[in-house]
């Protein structure tokens, strides 16, 4: 992910720009839901994450807005720990007062965002409600005193 990623600011500085990453957008879980391992250490992997994205950029610090996983307790038998990883990410927003809160990192919730027929992929509306979400909440989190 990393080398695409600073293959991408490479082709925007070849092009004449000069690229500033000011925030992270992460929307992934589903598979994390999958083992009760992954699930369970979610928070400290998606600190993990951002610190490291921080340290290979170079930056100083880094806002990360993340989705939460679907809410579906009905779900499809191959996503056994959803409810575990909602959890994790929800203790992960800065705001939830867990001792696995992440400074200037806040989770969106996905409750009733449009879904396909499969209940893990959103529909246009649902893509569109999530785009909205995390880009208010990167609003909100840029505009926090550091």
């Amino acid at each position: 992910m990393m080398a695409r990623f600073q293959i991408a600011l490479k082709a925007l500085e070849l092009g004449g720009h000069t690229p500033v990453v000011r925030g992270l957008l992460w929307m992934q879980g589903e598979q994390d839901s999958k083992r009760q391992e992954s699930a369970a250490s979610y928070a400290a992997n998606l600190k993990y994450l951002r610190d490291r994205v921080v340290s290979d950029l170079g930056l100083q610090e880094l806002p990360l807005v993340f989705g939460q996983v679907l809410p579906y307790s009905e779900a499809k038998p191959r996503f056994v720990a959803r409810d575990v990883i909602r959890a994790q990410m929800a203790a992960a927003d800065q705001g939830s007062g867990a001792p696995e809160s992440i400074k200037r990192a806040r989770m969106v919730s996905t409750d009733g965002f449009g879904l396909h027929a499969d209940t893990v992929h959103y529909n246009a509306d649902g893509q569109w409600q999530l785009g909205v979400s995390m880009a208010c909440a990167m609003q909100e989190l840029r505009q926090m005193k550091r």
